[in-house]
């Protein structure tokens, strides 16, 4: 596995490359059209009749439709739209494979959903180009093998700059390819996501105290709102409170009632055990609210 770099000038020559040295391989692109990007534009607009097939058809989440992510299969004929989409900005993914159009739906569709780590299941937005170049910067390289088993090399945009990753893979791929696999995440590879899991998390926690104590955030200056959302958070997250609106209502309660709240004798012996969340609601219920 080697991960080149790539400006978005060397993005379509690198693609055009690719597509005169196929040796029986497709380009595809991974277009999200769930994001405000402008990427679902660009593909009307630029390649209209290139094949595509939009990943939430035949889902629960078709109602969606035409905000759906789409697999596209792309030729030399569709050049203004790489150009187009060299943008690292709309967030496209694009990858080469031997596989027809309908093995990479079938695919595409099946890594829709994974496993974490304690076994329940998320949507995953794998076919944003930008989630996935984190994503894969995280794996190694059997790892991205078993991960994307029917692409061969992948482009993925880096967010913020006008730059892109190259994916490339020097082995063959194994034939059969399995595309029915389905894919456990790995706590170590959420790495590259914390900071913004977090940044997520406290954004909807200061959105429901907006909701709950209007008057105490408004007491508190704005340039220390987010930092005493994020030192509750923490308290809280010390304390073995898990669940969101467990937090949510401990950093309330430590705004309201100061750092050291957790230690009053009406919460004494709930905190970090298995239990804690629920004996924390209870408590609030049984003597406050």
């Amino acid at each position: 596995m080697e991960r080149l770099l790539l400006k978005e000038s060397q993005l379509r020559p690198a693609l055009l490359e690719h597509l005169e040295q196929a040796g029986g391989e497709s380009l595809f692109a991974l277009v999200d059209g769930t994001a405000n990007s402008g990427a679902l534009y660009e593909l009307f607009r630029y390649a209209p009749d290139a094949e595509y097939h939009p990943l939430f058809l035949g889902t629960e989440h078709e109602p969606c439709l035409p905000h759906s992510p789409y697999v596209v299969m792309i030729d030399s004929t569709h050049q203004d739209f790489m150009h187009r989409c060299s943008d690292t900005h709309l967030g496209i993914a694009w990858f080469t494979s031997p596989y027809s159009l309908n093995r990479q739906v079938d695919f595409w569709q099946n890594r829709l959903y994974c496993r974490l780590p304690e076994g329940s299941t998320m949507l995953c937005r794998f076919w944003n180009g930008h989630i996935l170049n984190r994503y894969l910067a995280a794996l190694s390289a059997e790892q991205h093998r078993a991960f994307l088993p029917l692409t061969n090399n992948v482009f993925t945009p880096v967010r913020g700059e006008r730059l892109w990753h190259h994916h490339a893979q020097h082995d063959a791929l194994s034939s059969p390819a399995v595309a029915s696999d389905s894919w456990t995440i790995d706590e170590t590879q959420l790495q590259p996501f914390v900071a913004e899991f977090k940044r997520i998390q406290l954004n909807d926690i200061e959105a429901a105290l907006w909701e709950s104590i209007p008057n105490v955030l408004d007491r508190i200056h704005p340039n220390l709102r987010s930092h005493q959302i994020s030192a509750g958070l923490v308290s809280g997250q010390q304390r073995g409170v898990s669940y969101h609106q467990a937090l949510s209502r401990y950093v309330e309660c430590y705004l309201l009632w100061g750092e050291h709240f957790w230690r009053h004798r009406l919460f004494e012996g709930i905190w970090n055990k298995p239990d804690t969340d629920k004996a924390f609601f209870q408590c609030l219920l049984d003597n406050i609210e």
